[in-house]
């Protein structure tokens, strides 16, 4: 089996440092004024790549280039390296997460990966700041493409190619709605994670089964061969 871990709000609790770092970023570089709990639904493609294109857009009124990408980019990396300087706590692993992680990679019967609508910077930074062993992990980023699928397409086909292996299985585990869609259109199971104010929206989503943390390693296991492919509901089939 072959598990596919989303980054923030997954593995690490750092949704809103880097959501903050991200509409500052966009603020300071192309004059785009985001609300600080900006809702990244709105956007087409829920990555960093994906909003900083639909963001020039916007702003310019043209496709964005890669200077423009490059620096959003970097003043974002700045922004959120400044935060771990300041306040290193708000950089930390979900519960049981590296105790899981551990586990997954010496067991002979699962492989894992990382796919993240982060940029690699940013995921690799936030990673080792949570003390996260993930270097050695298959994984894909929001410099790989745009879209959620494509970045899943894309790590999943590295992992193939790293562990030498075609999965009978492959589960995804994800904390937003948007996740949710992503593993809809791919077909692929999901896990979801997340907080009590996060729960009801992957449960309204169709995400079952919703874990808080992964601190029972049994029910997480359980979960993974028991999750479903997210029914869509009512009025959300984006």
């Amino acid at each position: 089996m072959l598990v596919i871990f989303d980054v923030d709000g997954t593995l690490t609790r750092t949704t809103d440092v880097d959501a903050r770092c991200f509409v500052r970023a966009a603020r300071e570089v192309l004059g785009v004024a985001l609300p600080a709990d900006a809702s990244w639904d709105a956007f087409r493609h829920t990555t960093d790549s994906g909003i900083a294109r639909e963001l020039v857009r916007r702003a310019r009124g043209r496709p964005a280039t890669p200077w423009h990408l490059a620096r959003l980019r970097s003043r974002q990396q700045r922004l959120l390296e400044r935060a771990l300087r300041r306040r290193p706590t708000a950089f930390r692993a979900v519960r049981g997460a590296r105790t899981l992680l551990a586990r997954l990679t010496v067991d002979e019967h699962y492989a894992v990966a990382l796919a993240t609508g982060a940029w690699r910077w940013s995921a690799r930074t936030k990673l080792a700041a949570a003390r996260l062993d993930v270097a050695a992990l298959p994984a894909a980023f929001a410099d790989d493409g745009i879209a959620r699928e494509r970045i899943v397409r894309i790590a999943q086909a590295r992992a193939r190619r790293l562990y030498g292996v075609r999965f009978a299985r492959v589960v995804l585990v994800g904390d937003a709605p948007w996740d949710a869609r992503a593993a809809r259109r791919l077909a692929l199971p999901l896990v979801g994670v997340a907080d009590k104010r996060g729960e009801g929206r992957l449960r309204a989503a169709g995400v079952r089964p919703v874990l808080r943390d992964f601190r029972d390693l049994g029910t997480v296991l359980r979960a993974f061969h028991a999750a479903e492919v997210p029914r869509p509901r009512e009025g959300d089939r984006r």
